[in-house]
């Protein structure tokens, strides 16, 4: 197992960034990587997307379809779905391998099936996997094999021994190493410096310091030449030359040039490679399928500032300190000072003046103090983006860029591009255009990136061309045709709240940074470009996001999952939709009180992370005997289908013409009110009439809205819904939420979460609908729809 520090992904072949933070990868196998995310391990697929969410104390490679994991110190097995097949209960276990697995129970060793039955009773002193039908066994001191019965086949004789790998072991007996067909007979004796197991045919040995290989006959096929080699796998060997790492085939050509720092054998296709800061998955052609990098430039800025800023201590801990010495100098009675001197100089009303005094004096020094921090913390934070955008621009490639053909009735380029930034319109007038073309191979090499913060990342805002000292620009202004993008500034203020003193200094730290997002989609055809319309908003600072109310109590019986789809894949985005999630989870927390374990939150979740969800909070639900309250709440595109009329969530890899690979609502709630617990209460911050978060249609062909059929919420449950009928969920831009997310968080935030369901429903029901109508011209109106089984009682019910 190979480990590496917090990367963020690139996958290489479209350059998307997926800003999940990892602390260990691993090598594929069967198609999924093993990750470690906050201390607990789960899967990754090749895209590089979650499919098995980290929760589990231990995991381990994929082998025969199932893992191996450790819960509570005990081992078990789970399938590609992540569902558990075998229960923790072993104290060792191993991969399973040819349809067993290797156990151990009181220190003997034995196997399993697949179905969790022992087939080989726990017995042996030491075992290992089986390979090629036999499995490696030692009793007493002595090496020996077994098959799949059980039955000894080549007797304990050998001072050491390996698997049979390609109907071949290597074996050690009186000093000498040979190998051993499965009938135990010595069928290569050879003479090397070292020797090793076959792998794909061929077997590694050393002569005279270099590595080399020899086929079943013995012979060597591949000369002893390298500093190091590894066994052939998938048809390639891992080689060492010079200090540096590639790989060669059977014939003994190198393939991938010895380049890289660190490399690993090839499984399911790829290879983990490490090259300077830069680590990820290369093919058997050496061209990297995902990219990832480490150390600062990885970094969240929170952790790059607490790495390199010693934080200011507060205000309350620099001044009482000081003042308390002050006072107890000040307060002794003096050698030379009389009683009644003393006693006119220090009493409540004296010391009181003195304290007030040292206070302003100490806080006029901690302001100065402050000033200063404040310039660090922005120069940290210019620092850190300075960072951000080096690593954006060692991948920018300007050989990738390529312009389409002249729009002349627009005056515009459509500039397309394999890498950083998504295709662009950039205005040419008519007059210039010919030699901007003829001259575009040099031009394209001119090409002025501008990038500005955002988050925890750098956005690319704008893109200058030079043509005999010309510039041609497209940025966040150009306003053509065929494309105007608003942009919204919503940053958060960054607050330092100072304890026992009441008071409060809050400063933007990049306020002198230009900060502004572009993004764009184009939809190209016949030979002209449509790019639709975007708002774009930058950070999520709302008056909800802020003064959020702190419950003094902890709400441990109520869980709540969290989804947040806002990047779809293969259609429009849903704006503000992974903040609406966040903030929601952040009241879930703070005023509802539930402890952050009991939070269950998902980006971007696609179709086999809604199920994992969905399954794990039913199982929470199994283990307390459906003794708890569950929330759920989504926000994200909802889909009709056009045939059925029924309706379903959207996964973010999705685009809703196959219903099967979207989520049906009625089985959510259906999943959701069988779980036996107390209350389930459902916000639903999502239309299903086809329409987007806004005013354009996603799923009807016909650009009509389709009325989905209402589903029918059940067991304990009441459901929230964002819009009724054939309405649309719309966004509320100025404040960075859907408009049915904001109402809900204002109730919350106005109440510290003490409000009755019937309150907080007829809330968002009036809010909502008021300024949906000045907002946007449109009808947006909230339903609630509880259960029959709690028709008449959930008017009461509270969320905390």
């Amino acid at each position: 197992m190979v480990t590496f520090v917090l990367p963020i992904y690139v996958i290489a072949q479209n350059y998307n960034t997926i800003k999940v933070q990892f602390e260990d990868i691993y090598d594929f196998s069967e198609g999924l990587a093993l990750i470690k995310q906050n201390g607990k391990y789960g899967y990754i697929d090749k895209n590089g997307n979650i499919v098995i969410r980290p929760q589990f104390d231990e995991a381990y490679d994929f082998s025969d379809g199932l893992a191996r994991i450790v819960s509570n110190g005990k081992h078990g097995y789970i399938n590609k779905n992540g569902t558990i097949v075998i229960n923790p209960q072993y104290d060792k276990i191993d991969d399973f391998s040819e349809g067993l697995a290797l156990i151990k129970q009181k220190e003997k060793c034995g196997y399993i099936d697949k179905s969790g039955n022992v087939v080989i009773k726990p017995q042996f002193d030491e075992a290992y996997d089986f390979s090629d039908g036999l499995a490696l066994i030692k009793q007493k001191k002595k090496y020996g094999y077994i098959d799949k019965s059980g039955k000894i086949v080549i007797k304990f004789q050998f001072d050491e021994a390996y698997d049979f790998s390609d109907g071949l072991a290597l074996i050690k007996q009186n000093g000498k190493h040979s190998y051993i067909d499965k009938n135990g007979n010595i069928v290569i004796r050879p003479r090397f410096d070292e020797v090793y197991d076959f792998s794909d045919g061929l077997a590694k040995i050393v002569s005279n310091g270099k590595y080399g290989y020899i086929n079943k006959n013995g012979n060597i096929v591949i000369e002893p030449q390298f500093d190091e080699v590894d066994d052939f796998s998938e048809g390639l060997a891992l080689i060492k030359q010079n200090r540096k790492y590639g790989y060669i085939d059977k014939s003994g050509k190198i393939v991938i040039r010895p380049q890289y720092d660190e490399a690993y054998d090839f499984s399911d296709g790829v290879a983990l490679i490490k090259q300077k800061k830069t680590q990820g998955y290369i093919d058997k052609n050496g061209q990297i399928i995902i990219q990832f990098i480490t150390g600062e430039v990885a970094m969240t800025l929170e952790q790059y500032i607490q790495k390199n800023l010693t934080p200011l201590i507060p205000v309350s801990e620099y001044i009482k300190p000081r003042i308390e010495k002050d006072i107890n100098t000040w307060q002794k009675k003096g050698e030379f000072e009389s009683t009644n001197k003393w006693q006119e100089r220090v009493n409540e009303n004296t010391r009181t003046n003195k304290i007030n005094e040292l206070t302003d004096k100490y806080k006029a020094e901690y302001a100065v103090l402050l000033e200063e921090y404040k310039k660090k913390y922005k120069s940290t934070c210019e620092q850190y983006y300075a960072l951000k955008e080096k690593e954006k621009r060692k991948y920018f490639n300007a050989d990738q860029l390529k312009l389409s053909v002249y729009d002349a009735d627009n005056e515009s380029f459509m500039v397309s591009s394999d890498g950083d930034f998504a295709d662009i319109l950039l205005p040419v007038p008519v007059e210039d255009a010919p030699t901007f073309k003829q001259n575009w191979e040099t031009i394209k090499k001119s090409a002025d990136l501008k990038y500005v913060p955002d988050g925890d990342d750098v956005a690319l805002v704008s893109v200058t061309f030079t043509n005999g000292g010309k510039k041609y620009t497209y940025d966040g202004n150009t306003s053509v045709k065929y494309a105007i993008t608003d942009v919204d500034y919503n940053f958060r203020p960054i607050e330092l709240a100072l304890n026992n003193d009441n008071v409060e200094y809050s400063f933007d730290p990049l306020e002198t940074i230009e900060s502004n997002i572009v993004e764009t989609t184009p939809q190209i055809g016949n030979n002209k470009a449509n790019i639709e319309r975007r708002r774009m908003s930058v950070g999520d600072m709302s008056d909800v996001d802020t003064d959020i109310p702190v419950s003094k109590q902890t709400n441990k019986s109520t869980f709540a999952v969290i989804i947040g789809n806002e990047n779809y894949q293969k259609v429009s985005k849903v704006q503000f939709a992974q903040n609406d999630a966040a903030m929601f989870a952040t009241y879930c927390q703070k005023t509802l009180g539930l402890p952050e374990k009991n939070i269950r939150q998902y980006k971007d979740a696609t179709y086999a992370t809604t199920l994992s969800a969905v399954k794990d909070i039913r199982d929470i639900a199994k283990a307390y005997n459906g003794d708890l309250n569950v929330i759920f709440y989504y926000a994200g595109h909802g889909i009709p289908s056009e045939s059925s009329g029924d309706a379903f969530l959207l996964p973010v890899d999705a685009d809703g013409r196959q219903t099967e690979v979207c989520y049906p609502l009625n089985r959510l709630y259906s999943e959701l009110g069988s779980m036996g617990a107390h209350s389930v209460t459902v916000f639903m911050d999502a239309c299903f009439s086809g329409s987007e978060r806004g005013n354009n249609m996603l799923a009807s062909a016909r650009g009509v809205a389709i009325k989905a059929k209402a589903a029918a919420p059940s067991g304990k449950m009441i459901v929230f819904s964002a819009a009724s009928g054939d309405e649309t969920a719309y966004p509320y831009a100025e404040k960075g939420h859907g408009l049915f997310t904001y109402f809900l968080l204002k109730k919350l935030q106005e109440t510290k979460g003490e409000v009755s369901l019937s309150e907080l429903g007829s809330y968002i029901i009036d809010h909502v609908a008021k300024e949906s109508i000045v907002t946007n011209g449109k009808s947006q109106t909230p339903t609630i729809t509880p259960s029959q089984s709690v028709a008449d009682t959930w008017q009461n019910m509270k969320l905390k």
